[in-house]
């Protein structure tokens, strides 16, 4: 039977999932408005300041895309491991948050090679520090969720230990258990 924790932990996931389905097809729209509002604009000979704009919603409708597949794949492990930490959920993490940072910057990049001889930098590029900070934060936690993973596996590996000394040695298992609630108090 799984605690209240547990099923908070998977009701939200799966509304979060959800969620993330739905950027991703947000995200598919964006692409394929914006590519033949793109082919119509270089059909129709115009400059690269006017065609440019598609091209950089075209890259921010594929960083939707991707950065949801991510989330989706992380929040679908999450949900089939039934635990909230796994070694392989830490990763997802890192990875997402690794994206997090990457994209936007490639966005930034690709918006100064599309615009720098119509706009100046600054109007260029628009990555908020907000996107960095949240990379580094989610690439922080999948190390805090390895932590806590090898502690989880590492407990309950003596817990099993414990049960075995108190079922084969009671005696020795009562003098112990007794040693450790005077030692902690």
């Amino acid at each position: 039977m799984k605690n209240e924790s547990i099923k908070r932990i998977e009701s939200i996931s799966i509304l979060l999932l959800v969620g993330s389905i739905i950027a991703m097809l947000v995200g598919v729209a964006t692409i394929c408005v914006n590519f033949v509002s793109l082919v119509a604009a270089l059909n129709q000979g115009l400059d690269r300041l006017e065609y440019g704009e598609f091209i950089i919603l075209i890259a921010e409708g594929l960083v939707l895309l991707v950065h949801y597949f991510f989330v989706s794949r992380f929040l679908i492990t999450a949900l089939k491991a039934e635990v909230p930490f796994t070694h392989e959920a830490a990763k997802e993490m890192r990875v997402i948050g690794w994206e997090t940072i990457i994209l936007p910057l490639l966005v930034a990049i690709l918006g100064i090679i599309v615009f720098h001889d119509y706009k100046p930098l600054g109007e260029i590029v628009e990555i908020e520090i907000f996107e960095l900070v949240l990379g580094v934060f989610l690439i922080q936690t999948g190390y805090v969720i390895d932590y806590a993973t090898e502690k989880t596996v590492a407990g309950h590996k003596h817990h099993v230990m414990c049960n075995l000394v108190e079922e084969k040695y009671p005696e020795i298992f009562k003098e112990i258990e007794a040693k450790a609630e005077e030692m902690i108090g």
